[in-house]
């Protein structure tokens, strides 16, 4: 060592220390599969995190009790292989309440104001494109009722209100 002007110097060595075990190239230690997943966790559990985060935040709700003052409630059941258009038809006005996929069922919840001018409604269903329809019988829907509708492969049945 040498000291010149307060900077002390150190002679450079010829022979190179070997690296810190774990720093050398090569070899498998902290290489292996386990290494990498186990430096991965962090990543992967936030990911998961994220994705069940989401499917929590999206999840259906529970429909909250109706009372006897609700809103009239349309049920459908489309035993069709195809989606069907769901109209209610109350005096001249026509009120869309959705699709019914085919093969399944769905409700739908008719405002009740929509329904002050006429006493009787018709259902309509039809298909995406087709120039043809079906409809119900005229019936009376009011507030704090259901009414059934199945849409059968070749015909539509008779609406039931309970």
């Amino acid at each position: 060592m040498s000291i010149s002007n307060g900077i002390c110097r150190y002679p450079r060595s010829t022979s190179q220390a070997a690296p810190a075990p774990n720093m050398r190239r090569g070899g498998r230690e902290g290489n292996t599969p386990s290494d990498r997943m186990i430096r991965q966790s962090p990543l992967i559990a936030l990911c998961a995190a994220m994705i069940l985060h989401g499917c929590a935040s999206t999840g259906l709700k529970a429909a909250p009790m109706r009372s006897a003052t609700s809103d009239p409630v349309v049920r459908i059941a489309n035993r069709r292989p195809l989606a069907m258009r769901i109209y209610l038809r109350a005096g001249a006005t026509t009120i869309p309440l959705g699709v019914v996929p085919g093969l399944a069922s769905r409700q739908f919840v008719v405002p009740a104001v929509s329904l002050a001018a006429s006493s009787e409604v018709q259902l309509e269903a039809s298909e995406r494109g087709a120039s043809s329809s079906l409809r119900s019988q005229s019936f009376s829907l009011s507030v704090g009722r259901t009414a059934w509708w199945t849409l059968d492969r070749q015909r539509a049945s008779e609406v039931i209100v309970k």
